[in-house]
């Protein structure tokens, strides 16, 4: 069994963050088609029931960069200090585009304001 905690960069606790048996390089781990993982609680904390053969654990979590340390022999504690992801580029795409008059969405305004 392996517990541990997760933090942020600045320290704080992070709640329902995904922790789970991964490679090296943080792909999930599918054993007989089953992913081994968990949530953190309330404070932050989990506790997870390992493959013999993993030495590998992620935690991910929206908005942050996912990490992967290994599980040494002998160390049942493992802390996560994820980091905030930041976003060079934003691209927003629409599925349908409507034509409105600007007369008539003032028109709309006007009647929903009455």
């Amino acid at each position: 069994m392996i517990t541990g905690n997760v933090k942020d960069e600045l320290n704080n606790t992070l709640q329902y963050v995904n922790v789970y048996e991964s490679d090296k390089d943080g792909k999930p781990l599918y054993i007989n088609n089953v992913l081994k993982g968990t949530t953190t609680n309330f404070n932050g904390l989990f506790s997870l029931n390992i493959t013999k053969d993993n030495y590998y654990i992620s935690a991910s979590y929206s908005g942050m960069e996912k990490q992967t340390l290994a599980v040494v022999p002998g160390v049942s504690f493992l802390n996560f200090t994820l980091k905030i992801k930041t976003l060079s580029e934003v691209e927003i795409k629409a599925n349908k585009i409507r034509n409105y008059s600007l007369l008539g969405l003032l028109v709309g305004l006007i009647i929903y304001n009455s």
